[in-house]
């Protein structure tokens, strides 16, 4: 059984107990329950900075080993905020406290609080930040969370760990729009929730229309794998027919 108590396991523990308790409204689509969840991650945002703070590092590092998660390496070019969400956002699958489950869904809000921490002399209360996500609109980036999130990316794209030229402008190609390949749904099903960025449909064909039956969520990595796959098949398919 984990056992490791220090400040940050303690800031972690209190903030999943606090989230937990919320879930129900946490997880409604409706506009308060969108509202619960940008005041949530703005929340944890803040917290994330202050778990990040140098004087911290010591307790940071042993609640990650505590959760059996690997420190980070210095100067590594990642996202310094991914295994902050996964401490925040994870949970115990045992009554031991032997076996800890990152959610994978709250895997996104790293690029949000990264966003925040950038401009933490604008946005320093739950508030501010709250209030920004909810009114964020962008004609590049999009609006609420899921822009604030391809603002982030768009800023780091060059810092990010995705090295090959090929495979980027494989990736780039893989993303476009206006191929036939591509099919356009004029709304978001109900079923899906507003802050899913990524995911995959299933369907059936019913007198030619397309009936949605479902979703699966995926991480932002899948389906950059899942593009840049698509933008490999467009240009060999491209090149072969020179």
């Amino acid at each position: 059984m984990n056992t490791v108590t220090n400040n940050v396991t303690q800031i972690v523990t209190s903030f999943r107990k606090a989230t937990d308790q919320h879930r129900t409204v946490l997880d409604s689509i409706t506009l308060d329950g969108r509202r619960k969840v940008w005041e949530n991650v703005a929340e944890a945002a803040l917290i994330a900075q202050e778990i990040l703070k140098p004087e911290n590092k010591g307790d940071y590092h042993a609640a990650l080993l505590a959760h059996g998660l690997a420190a980070p390496v210095d100067g590594k070019k990642v996202n310094p905020y991914t295994l902050v969400v996964k401490l925040l956002y994870g949970e115990w699958k045992d009554e031991q406290a032997n076996v800890f489950q990152p959610n994978r869904s709250a895997e996104k809000y790293a690029c949000v609080f990264r966003y925040f921490a950038k401009r933490r002399g604008k946005f320093d209360t739950i508030a501010l930040i709250a209030k920004h996500i909810e009114t964020y609109s962008d004609p590049t980036h999009g609006s609420n969370m899921r822009g604030i999130e391809a603002q982030d990316r768009a800023e780091h794209k060059k810092s990010s760990s995705t090295p090959k030229a090929a495979s980027n402008d494989n990736f780039e190609l893989g993303e476009k729009l206006d191929r036939g390949e591509v099919a356009r749904l004029d709304k978001r099903p109900e079923f899906i929730p507003e802050e899913v960025s990524y995911g995959k449909l299933w369907f059936r064909m019913v007198d030619g229309e397309v009936i949605v039956m479902g979703y699966e969520e995926v991480t932002d990595q899948t389906y950059k794998t899942l593009a840049t796959k698509r933008g490999k098949a467009i240009r060999e398919a491209h090149n072969a027919a020179l």
